[in-house]
């Protein structure tokens, strides 16, 4: 009877290595999520200035186009009629019409310059823009990165308290068994809160592994490799809901070249 009663103590005693299963367990999972997170779209800011640069050169090159034809046929064509209309009118005597004819055509000649020529001087506007977007995100990302560590701090330290006072809880209630074994998993849990973040009834908080699905939100390896370059990346132009496809800026790309060699 002794023995058996040894034995079944023995074998109530829970096995710590549960607990540091559970730590390891959502660990890999956080680190998981947020490889793959970083597989779908692993440069995003320098992918949204290479694509921002490939829609500027095709701006620039479409309406250098434009404006490389219409100052052609002007000059070819319709400079050399108006000059000529200019020089009969002058000789006959009807000099103020002729010069006022002359400029109409000379101004309707070149409007059609104005427009593509907006466009290309809209760039540089555009492009400090962007850089303006870009530099108006980082306030937030730099307040995210300080409090990211407090709020780590918080549920480890807050995951250490609640596990100290299970162990004096338990002694307190006569179950030294408890005790024993909330003392053995302090050291699990509190690594759990480090990494994975900590739970409590009324706050959860982060830990520097949590990915954007855990329930406390974000941790910082999170933020500092997923978030943080998205949001950047939103300000310079990217979409929030998808990622930008590589294959889409190579067909952009190869486009801008062909319309380079159309050009010449």
């Amino acid at each position: 009877m002794e023995l058996a009663s040894a034995a079944d103590l023995i074998a109530s005693v829970p096995n710590p290595v549960t607990e540091w299963l559970n730590v390891f367990s959502g660990a890999f999972t956080n680190v998981t999520q947020i490889g793959q997170e970083i597989l779908a779209d692993p440069l995003p800011i320098l992918t949204q200035v290479l694509h921002n640069q490939i829609g500027f050169a095709d701006t620039l090159v479409t309406n250098g186009q434009s404006i490389a034809g219409t100052l052609g046929e002007f000059l070819v064509q319709s400079l050399p009629q108006a000059l000529q209309t200019l020089v009969s009118g002058i000789a006959s005597g009807d000099i103020s019409d002729a010069v006022s004819n002359f400029n109409s055509d000379l101004l309707l000649g070149l409007l059609p310059v104005a427009f593509p020529l907006q466009t290309i001087l809209g760039i540089p506007q555009e492009m400090a823009q962007n850089l303006t977007n870009a530099l108006g995100t980082l306030p937030g990302v730099g307040l995210s990165a300080l409090l990211a560590p407090v709020g780590v701090l918080f549920g480890t330290t807050q995951a250490l308290a609640d596990s100290a006072q299970s162990v004096v809880d338990a002694f307190g209630a006569g179950q030294p068994l408890a005790a024993f074994t909330d003392l053995l998993n302090i050291p699990a849990v509190v690594t759990g809160a480090l990494l994975n973040g900590y739970s409590t009834e009324f706050v959860d908080y982060t830990g520097l592994l949590s990915s954007g699905a855990s329930v406390a939100g974000s941790g910082i390896l999170y933020d500092f490799l997923v978030q943080f370059p998205q949001e950047i990346a939103q300000a310079l132009g990217a979409s929030s809901a998808d990622a930008l496809d590589p294959t889409s800026m190579v067909a952009d790309l190869g486009s801008l070249i062909a319309s380079i060699f159309t050009a010449f």
